[in-house]
């Protein structure tokens, strides 16, 4: 299952970063997707941007608890 299944296409998960496993562009309209510019801003923090990643990535079928 690629994160396409599971995810919003809609959404900024094409440009995030934290990922556990890549996304798989597969079709003509996901290829154009990862194209655009991204639609948020990049994190100023380092917390943000990078110290959250020491607890791991995400999976695609993870949920909050």
């Amino acid at each position: 299952m690629s994160l396409w299944d599971d995810l919003d296409p809609w959404s900024s998960a094409a440009w995030f970063d934290g990922w556990k496993r890549p996304i798989i562009a597969d079709k003509w309209w996901k290829k154009e997707l990862e194209e655009l510019e991204s639609p948020t801003r990049r994190p100023l923090t380092w917390l943000l941007s990078t110290g959250w990643k020491g607890l791991g990535l995400i999976d695609f079928d993870e949920r909050p608890a």
